[in-house]
């Protein structure tokens, strides 16, 4: 499952990357994969026995998993927006389920998330501002799709449900909040959904710190936290639960606020983007 998916995702991101996809079939594209990981991987682990689900649970479990898988990989394509952040909140969303997996006896859980995390450390030391190579959309999809498997994986024992699926949407609160933001400010401001801008998080922050390093610093830390509230809430923690949509809700409202409000002129965005030496694909902004 893991082979095929990351085959077929990373394929879309190269001719992404090559082509520059119209968002509509990249769209289509991404629905496809999303659907293949719920359906095909549910029917791979009830037949190897690792799962059973009650037959009239078998669609909406599988509809599930692909709306997941959807988000997770569309988040972390719209958060790689300035150097080395996309590849720095997967090392820590891969540190945290190494974490939560070893604290639930998950040993392959442990594995996968310590490859994925020094493979992406190992890229960060490239991609780190400024960035001497830069990951695209292949790699944040691929990435994305991994992360997603991992988070997946931790549900398979089929204990304590629902803190171990409100721990995962903890963990990886920065990138799912960045997504959700971008749709939510579009509706207010009354633009079209998938249009393309520099109002992420990252970029509010970039244009008010004035550094790359700075913005992922702030970034970074933030997803630290919530990797441990989300490890914490895995093992079921109701106070790290809490804690959790608290800061979630937090984060959410000040930077939909500053997002709505920010003036950010053309020759400003330029200018930013010419002293943080960002790639030609970050300074000419379009919906991933």
């Amino acid at each position: 499952i893991r082979i095929a998916s990351g085959f077929l995702v990373f394929i879309l991101g190269v001719l992404d990357d090559l082509r520059s996809l119209h968002y509509l079939y990249k769209l289509c594209l991404q629905v496809v994969v999303s659907l293949f990981v719920g359906f095909f991987g549910y029917a791979v682990l009830e037949h190897f026995g690792f799962i059973h689900v009650p037959l009239r649970f078998v669609l909406p479990t599988c509809f599930g998993v692909a709306i997941w898988m959807f988000a997770v990989t569309t988040s972390f394509n719209l958060v790689d927006g300035i150097d080395g952040l996309a590849s720095g909140l997967t090392f820590i969303a891969a540190v945290s389920y190494a974490v939560a997996g070893y604290l639930a006896g998950q040993t392959l859980v442990v594995a996968l998330s310590l490859t994925l995390g020094g493979a992406v450390l190992g890229f960060l030391r490239y991609n780190f501002p400024p960035a001497k190579i830069f990951m695209g959309d292949s790699g944040s999809l691929f990435l994305g799709l991994l992360v997603g498997l991992v988070s997946l994986l931790l549900l398979i024992p089929g204990a304590n449900l629902f803190y171990v699926m409100a721990g995962n949407v903890i963990v990886l609160s920065v990138p799912l909040l960045d997504t959700l933001l971008a749709f939510m400010r579009r509706v207010i401001t009354r633009r079209p959904v998938m249009e393309a801008d520099h109002r992420h998080i990252h970029h509010v922050l970039l244009y008010r710190l004035g550094s790359v390093v700075k913005a992922d610093l702030v970034l970074w830390s933030l997803a630290v936290v919530f990797g441990a509230l989300g490890v914490l809430t895995i093992r079921g923690n109701l106070g790290a639960l809490l804690a959790g949509l608290v800061l979630e809700t937090a984060v959410f409202v000040t930077a939909l606020r500053a997002m709505v409000h920010v003036e950010i002129g053309a020759k400003i965005g330029a200018d930013v983007f010419a002293d943080t030496s960002l790639p030609a694909s970050h300074a000419s902004p379009r919906e991933h």
